[in-house]
């Protein structure tokens, strides 16, 4: 995390400056000459410009006057001024770039700081140094990396700053020790490894892990416990780049860290150091701690490959828990060499193993586990019987089905449910009875799922069974319903007709979707007789028509009593795109209610009025 947030300030140090500016792109087709000129413009954003574009000619005329304009009274030229220079990587500026390093502006001393790490001039080690210092992140940041980039003359000078009297400097000294990749520096970040300060002692970590010496071990472990959660995330990080196994079991007690990215840290550092850690993990699934026990689990699907014969061979482990976890680890990782191991842990008295073990039966999607499965579903346990049938339903075999029918039947609603939900997927004509004797079910997620698989297997024989249910008692199963009859298409017109008849909003709505023309008249009807909620339903229907005998009708809905049919009438209009609706819109704009006007302005719009135009006619006109 931490480097992200110094990335971004290392972004906005190069970014910052371009801000307000117009686009340089044309600038720097101009020739050298032309661009040093404009380094005098009275114009800011034109010298600012220059300043830029000469960084990207690499000509070394444009050294001179860009060292002048380090001194230019506007900081965004100075800023590019010092960032070009770098670009330009000519010693000359050494000085007058160590010189802006004390500029009153951040960008120009960070930038100032960064073309000195480009040109590598040990002149610039001791001011860079002293950059170190303060709060300014994007300043020691580039001052940082510019020692690093400096190399081996940076070294003794960043090694005597760890000594310093400013913790910014001997934070920021680590941070680049870590960068320069020097084992002489192992010592002397060890010793600064318990500094009172945080900044400190993580870049320290941090820099000891990247060095690669294993005689960090011992002291990173007990940094694993440090009061700051950065500085003990960086030793874990750190810990696992040096990928010695002395760390494992310091780092799987870290794994019930307080800290949630801390533990992140301690699983990755765990997979880094690899296969000497899959055992202990495997231990650490039997930990009192349910966040070790979480966290070891994570680790070990996180190996990979690595991790499945020992939690193969945890599922034979004395400890329940072991083998609950390693059941759940290898529904994971995808192998089905687990397959048959899985399918003996089917019979396991413990409830959570032999739920782990079915649900990754059915994330193996391995067909073998089908019959054992299904002979899984005799269980007494009924919330382990539900595992059961969604995995039967992942599996997508069609020797599910029958059983898969049997329990929906099952006495408890959660089975049948998803029951339901599995045998829809296999999608099998046999279900379509027992799915429409369950439309009838007391659960509502059995009627809704029933309806839905009946929408999809697309048999004329529930047509009927799904017009009744259209008025079921909760309004999700009843819009399932008229969906699935949708799916049905021109068979679902005639007794969708028939039921509009007997105000049903649903009829309406699925009628507009199917878009047969039979529907118009009826429609029409029910715009002028059906209860409220059928009327809005017909006015968004018969947009969908896109039939003209709705236009009249729809123009007289504009006067109905419910707002929402005439909400509904004035989008129908715009739709229709019938002249003869204009009059009526206009006058809609005066509607009682703000959400009718607003749409019969948008329907205006569609139909090309505009408010204003001349005796209020559209703008133009519309074949």
């Amino acid at each position: 995390m931490k480097r992200l947030l110094l990335a971004l300030l290392l972004g906005m140090v190069l970014v910052a400056p371009v801000l307000g500016l117009q686009s340089a792109a044309g600038e720097k087709t101009k020739d050298v000459d032309s661009l040093i000129k404009d380094l005098r413009d009275k114009n800011s954003t034109v010298r600012a410009n220059a300043a830029e574009a000469l960084g990207a000619n690499n000509d070394s005329r444009a050294v001179g006057p860009l060292i002048q304009a380090l001194n230019d009274t506007d900081n965004t030229v100075r800023m590019y001024a010092a960032w070009s220079l770098g670009r330009l990587n000519d010693t000359r500026a050494a000085e007058p770039l160590i010189k802006a390093m004390n500029d009153e502006r951040r960008g120009v001393k960070a930038n100032a700081a960064r073309s000195l790490g480009y040109l590598k001039d040990t002149r610039a080690v001791g001011p860079l140094i002293l950059a170190l210092a303060g709060e300014d992140y994007m300043v020691q940041f580039q001052a940082a990396h510019a020692l690093a980039n400096i190399g081996a003359p940076s070294l003794e000078p960043l090694i005597r700053a760890l000594g310093d009297k400013d913790g910014g400097i001997r934070g920021w000294a680590a941070e680049a020790l870590g960068e320069l990749n020097d084992t002489r520096a192992v010592e002397p970040l060890i010793k600064v490894i318990g500094d009172k300060e945080q900044l400190v002692r993580g870049y320290a970590a941090e820099a000891l892990g990247k060095l690669g010496d294993t005689r960090a071990v011992e002291l990173l472990i007990p940094v694993l416990r440090d009061e700051d959660w950065i500085v003990r995330c960086n030793a874990a990080e750190a810990l696992g780049k040096l990928g010695d196994t002395r760390a494992i079991g310091p780092l799987i007690r870290v794994l019930g860290d307080k800290d949630s990215n801390v533990q992140g840290w301690a699983v990755g550092a765990l997979v880094k150091i690899g296969s000497h850690s899959v055992e202990p993990l495997i231990h650490a699934l039997n930990d009192e701690n349910s966040t070790v026990r979480l966290n070891a689990a994570n680790a070990l699907v996180k190996m990979g490959s690595r991790s499945v014969e020992p939690l193969i061979q945890a599922l034979k482990n004395e400890n329940s828990t072991v083998r609950c976890s390693a059941a759940n680890a290898l529904g994971e990782l995808n192998d089905t060499k687990a397959v048959g191991p899985l399918i003996q842990a089917l019979n396991e008295k413990d409830r959570c193993i032999r739920g782990n073990a079915a649900e990754a039966l059915g994330k193996l999607g391995d067909t073998r586990a089908v019959e054992p499965l299904i002979k899984a579903l005799n269980d007494g346990d009924s919330q382990f019987r539900v595992v059961v049938v969604v995995s039967l339903g992942e599996l997508n075999d069609t020797r599910a089905v029958e059983p898969l029918i049997k329990a929906m039947n099952d006495t408890n609603s959660s089975v049948r449910w998803n029951a339901a939900e599995s045998l829809g997927e296999l999608n099998d004509t046999r279900a379509v009875k027992p799915f429409i004797k369950a439309l009838k079910d007391n659960n509502t997620d059995v009627r809704g799922y029933a309806a839905k698989a009946l929408g999809d297997i697309k048999d004329t024989r529930a047509i009927g069974p799904l017009i009744q249910t259209l008025n079921d008692e909760d309004w999700a199963v009843g819009l399932i319903a008229a969906n699935a009859l949708v799916k049905m298409g021109s068979h679902s017109v005639e007794p969708l007709i028939q039921a509009l008849k007997y105000n049903d909003s649903n009829a309406a709505w699925a009628l507009g979707k199917i878009n047969d023309t039979q529907a118009v008249d009826p429609l029409i009807q029910a715009l002028n007789k059906g209860d409220w909620r059928v009327r809005r339903d017909a006015a968004e229907a018969l947009s969908m028509m896109n039939d003209t005998r709705a236009v009249e009708p729809l123009i007289r809905a504009l006067n109905d009593t419910d707002n929402g049919v005439r909400w509904n009438a004035a989008k129908s209009l715009g739709e229709l795109n019938d002249t003869r609706a204009v009059e009526p819109l206009i006058q809609a704009l005066k509607d009682n209610n703000s959400d009718v006007r607003e749409r019969a302005a948008e329907a205006l719009t569609k139909l090309g009025w505009k408010q204003g135009s001349a005796q209020g006619q559209r703008s133009s006109p519309r074949a």
